[in-house]
């Protein structure tokens, strides 16, 4: 049986701002890769690096008070740390697609969404103008929205949250990416239209044959749609592996911290909460980053750095206990409450 082909693969990234003592340091030596046709959930709280990493692949970051250092990144085999900035041009939004959280601030609002669309298409395409309004038709009825032509003259504030999120997809996809990144894509949509995009995204990564990093918070998601999962935590990737991994035999203090904090469906059962907050990034860590949260610390855990383990095929955790934790999200819950 053939495996997919990896298209995006990105080696020990790690992106911090500022100098000297005022130096901050968001994402420390990540690595992961996304095939064709298969989804990734990059997973963790606020604050944790997952916008940060996501940005730094494209250099969409200030690069006057950005360092971004990694052993590779590469788009099918091209390296994107030594791209021309013309061909990265090229790339962005072309070949790597980029659905922000907010359409409304990523859409002008002084241009209509058609000749946003268009724009795209024309860029990256080579279309001409009547050629990338025909391929916008397309596009906005591949994402459901009706009366195409009169959307195409509409401006961003005169349509709703769950259409201007419908432009961004149509506006990514029009161009063929290899690799869409949507970041919290659902953020602030009700449910049934959170379900009408996630749904959407899907279908058009298997027509397409697209790569998709998908950055959440929301388990719901990761579950209905991921093949692959990270879970992020204060810049570091602390437990990735298939989905069916991470949610059967969690490994790691802070994953199953997450799917034990999960609403019950049982009314009167407790709410599991993770103590504490994100650490203060810039000083010296020793230790497990998550040791001071962790319902499983150890006192090795306060003093000794976790690498990475391999448990099975595709499936590692930064974590000196995971054998303790693989108890199932149940069990998890109960040693969380002592």
């Amino acid at each position: 049986m053939s495996h997919p082909q990896v298209v995006l693969k990105v080696e020990d990234l790690s992106v911090s701002f500022g100098a000297g003592v005022e130096r901050f340091s968001a994402v420390r030596g990540i690595s992961f890769d996304i095939a064709a046709g298969k989804t990734l959930c990059l997973v963790g709280e606020s604050g944790s690096g997952k916008s940060v990493s996501a940005m730094a692949l494209l250099g969409l970051l200030p690069p006057a008070s950005t360092s971004i250092q990694a052993r590779r990144i590469t788009l099918h085999g091209e390296s994107l740390l030594d791209m021309r900035p013309s061909r990265m041009r090229e790339v962005r939004g072309g070949e790597i697609a980029f659905i922000f959280q907010d359409p409304m601030t990523s859409l002008n609002p002084a241009l209509t969404v058609g000749f946003q669309i268009t724009e795209a298409i024309r860029l990256h395409r080579k279309e001409s103008a009547g050629a990338a309004r025909r391929l916008a038709l397309d596009m906005l009825e591949r994402v459901r929205i009706s009366d195409g032509a009169q959307r195409l003259e509409c401006y961003p504030h005169q349509l709703s949250g769950g259409m201007r999120q419908r432009v961004m997809i149509a506006m990514a996809l029009a161009c063929r990416p290899k690799v869409l990144i949507a970041d919290e894509p659902t953020t602030a949509l009700d449910v049934t239209v959170q379900a009408q995009i996630l749904a959407l995204i899907d279908e058009l990564k298997h027509e397409f044959g697209t790569a998709v990093l998908l950055i959440t918070h929301d388990f719901g998601v990761v579950a209905e749609m991921a093949d692959e999962v990270a879970i992020m935590y204060a810049g570091e990737i602390v437990e990735s592996g298939p989905v069916s991994d991470i949610f059967d035999a969690p490994s790691h203090g802070y994953t199953a911290g997450l799917l034990a904090a999960l609403p019950k469906a049982r009314e009167g059962q407790r709410l599991v909460e993770i103590p504490g907050s994100l650490p203060r990034r810039g000083r010296p860590q020793t230790g497990c980053v998550f040791a001071p949260r962790c319902a499983f610390s150890t006192q090795d855990c306060q003093v000794a750095q976790p690498v990475p383990v391999q448990l099975t095929a595709g499936h590692t955790t930064r974590c000196l206990n995971h054998t303790t934790i693989r108890l199932g999200p149940v069990a998890q819950a109960e040693v969380a409450h002592g």
